[in-house]
């Protein structure tokens, strides 16, 4: 069935039908976008949370390398990192040397020195990268490499004075990733109760408002078909209940109004017919005797043609005595 038949069958169902489909198919579009964009906008705090949460680990990494600096245990740093990965959301913590550091310290270890082409463009530019990346297990994580800058005040401490190196020279990087898994089941779980928030707000939203559409306009239409079809069957005496102003409504005013017309007009048409009857009958009476006296004249005409004829003959009688009488003479 295409798209257009599907749209010819729905705009030939009911009023109401129309409606509460309508109805519902918008409700569901706007809690759909609703839901979308509370998933997106909150996925997005999320990622802005575990970023914050990298600085503040990045922060914590380099305030102890700092302290062990300090009191001479730097040598100790790997169990220092190994505790720092044992945190439930870190999946990956890597300290990075800086050229700088590795001139003036040494190389370091192993670990330190290498590098991939994001860590390394990081020390080379001293910008910092944080994205959204995909774990060799298929577990989405937040990788964030923060560059290691000179200052003189960083933490409470002055960098330089350790370091032999200008202000704002990149030391080093920390390499981190930060598990989104617990961030992708809490945006997942609020979703899952937008839903059922939705539903359970959408139903009786929904059984309301067919409550409504079947008390404003679903009985008041059926009540004027009703009627409707009484008047198309000659039925003029019905009874038309008006409850409302609307609409529907104005139309039941029209129907009331009509039939009183219609039953007025009948009226006038009974009456003509009674005196079209009436007409009708004065007229079959003039008639008739009109019939009456054209016999009679009829009859007199023919006693007139008789008299005629009968002068005629005694006309033709004196005519010929005369002519006799006057032969008579002659001789």
């Amino acid at each position: 069935m295409s798209l257009m038949n599907l749209f010819a069958k729905f705009g030939n169902q009911k009023i109401w039908v129309r409606l509460i489909v309508s109805i519902t198919a918008m409700t569901i579009a706007s809690w759909a976008v609703m839901i979308l964009w509370t998933a997106h906008v909150s996925e997005e705090v999320a990622i802005e949370q575990a970023q914050d949460f990298a600085r503040s680990a990045h922060d914590m990494v380099l305030a102890g390398l700092t302290g062990m600096m300090v009191t001479g245990t730097i040598p100790q740093r790997e169990v220092f990192i190994d505790q720092i990965k044992q945190l439930p959301s870190i999946r990956e913590v890597r300290v990075l040397r800086g050229e700088a550091v590795s001139g003036q310290f040494g190389p370091g270890a192993e670990q330190e020195r290498e590098h991939d082409a994001l860590e390394a463009q990081v020390l080379a530019t001293g910008q910092e990268y944080s994205a959204v990346e995909v774990t060799a297990n298929g577990e989405d994580a937040l990788r964030v490499i923060r560059p290691a800058l000179a200052q003189e005040n960083y933490l409470g401490k002055n960098c330089l004075s350790c370091h032999v190196v200008p202000r704002g020279t990149v030391l080093g990087a920390v390499s981190m990733k930060v598990s989104l898994q617990k961030t992708h089941e809490a945006v997942a779980r609020q979703r899952m109760q937008t839903v059922l928030a939705a539903v359970l707000l959408t139903l009786p939203m929904l059984f309301v408002i067919f409550l409504f559409i079947r008390r404003v306009v679903t009985r008041p239409l059926a009540h004027g078909m009703e009627v409707a079809h009484a008047v198309a069957a000659g039925k003029l005496d019905n009874e038309i209940e008006v409850v409302s102003n609307d609409e529907v409504g104005d139309l039941l005013k029209t129907m009331k109004r009509m039939q009183e017309r219609l039953n007025v007009v009948l009226q006038e048409v009974e009456n003509c017919g009674l005196s079209m009857g009436q007409s009708s009958y004065q007229i079959s009476s003039i008639s008739n005797e009109i019939s009456k006296v054209s016999q009679q004249q009829q009859s007199r005409s023919g006693e007139v043609d008789g008299a005629m004829s009968q002068l005629n003959e005694i006309s033709r009688q004196a005519l010929a005595q005369a002519l006799a009488a006057v032969e008579r003479s002659n001789d």
